[in-house]
């Protein structure tokens, strides 16, 4: 499969247009969202103008895993349905309007290839993403800011909502709405869960003083695998960083050359801008896309003792989720050893970094 994406792109074909999983059929004065936690009517004017809203519409055609369907090929999904799948969720536990109207938005800033535009404007390790820290400007730019306006919700994504919106977001290794919508959608895509597993896991979750808890320990395991898999396998990998890295330098570059602007990179999609720098004869461009897509042809791993030209480092993403137990409530990692010690492996490998001798 994945040669099969490398030639459609070294040939010139853009990739298909992502199709969203999450159904939304407009009704009379309500929309219906199908999604993989179960049907739910919308009858909010507010929810129902951001939805339909062209900013958020964009998300359709924003990767949420940024550049790796160009290098990976396969299944994955876009930020319009991992959106939609927190404002479900956070009605489903019966979030506030206002913490419901901040999870449907709150990737609507995200750049081209998504955290892509944390390398491209040097952010990567930051606390708060690219997307984050440009939220409000954004939303005022697109004409999302008027419609919160319009209904009394434009404090609803500021940046102090976001400081009292523990149902949607928390620091790791703590649980969050975020955090377990795009796990269990990214578990469903790579085949670690079944959609029948969703219910069960979603009823042993409630939130009590700020915390999102579990009441069973085989829930709260199989979630914080999911985390640690999707950490070791996709988000903390060699080729993530370096394919990052490289597109990074591909939009730079393609800036500089004035191919695109930052608007570009602010405002438009992913296929759009990628078919525009392919189009490009800059060998800078060319040789960071085709980075991009034939990784494996620019480097191999080495052990740290031996020569390398690269040291790659990441972000672990695992959780290690809050259980109640006999005994009160308490980590996964302190009463679940096994767990404890692959929660161990995989932060420490992500820890070490990867070491590359370039080709």
């Amino acid at each position: 499969m994945i040669k099969v994406r490398v030639v459609a792109l070294l040939m010139g074909f853009s990739t298909a247009i992502l199709m969203p999983t999450v159904k939304v059929i407009e009704q009379q004065d309500t929309l219906l969202l199908q999604t993989e936690y179960g049907d739910y009517v919308v009858t909010d004017s507010v929810i129902r103008e951001l939805i339909v809203a062209p900013g958020f519409q964009r998300l359709k055609l924003i990767h949420q895993y940024g550049v790796t369907p160009y290098s990976q090929g396969g299944d994955h999904f876009n930020r319009f349905d991992h959106s939609l799948g927190v404002f479900v969720l956070l009605r489903h536990f019966e979030a506030g309007l206002d913490e419901q109207i901040a999870g449907l938005l709150h990737d609507v800033s995200h750049t081209v290839f998504s955290h892509v535009g944390d390398f491209v404007f040097d952010s990567y390790w930051n606390r708060y993403s690219y997307q984050d820290d440009i939220h409000e400007w954004h939303l005022e730019k697109i004409g999302i800011m008027s419609i919160l306006k319009k209904y009394g919700y434009e404090h609803a994504c500021s940046c102090q909502a976001k400081k009292e919106q523990r149902m949607l977001e928390q620091d790791r290794p703590d649980l969050c709405i975020d955090r377990i919508e795009y796990l269990l959608r990214g578990g469903l895509v790579d085949k670690l869960i079944t959609e029948a597993e969703i219910a069960p896991i979603l009823n042993d979750l409630y939130f009590q003083d700020g915390m999102w808890i579990f009441k069973d320990v085989r829930s709260a395991k199989k979630l914080a695998s999911i985390a640690l898999w999707l950490s070791e396998h996709i988000f903390g990998t060699a080729w993530n960083g370096f394919t990052y890295t490289h597109a990074a330098a591909a939009l730079k570059r393609s800036v500089e050359l004035g191919l695109i602007s930052l608007d570009d990179i602010h405002f438009s999609t992913d296929d759009v801008v990628w078919e525009k720098m392919k189009q490009s004869e800059d060998d800078l461009i060319k040789q960071s896309l085709d980075k991009v897509v034939n990784y494996n042809n620019y480097y191999i791993l080495v052990d740290k003792s031996e020569a390398y030209d690269l040291h790659l480092k990441a972000k672990c993403l695992g959780i290690d989720p809050w259980v109640q137990t006999h005994e009160g409530i308490k980590r996964l990692t302190v009463f679940d050893k096994e767990f404890a010690a692959e929660y161990k492996r995989v932060n420490d490998i992500i820890a070490q970094g990867w070491y590359l001798k370039l080709r």
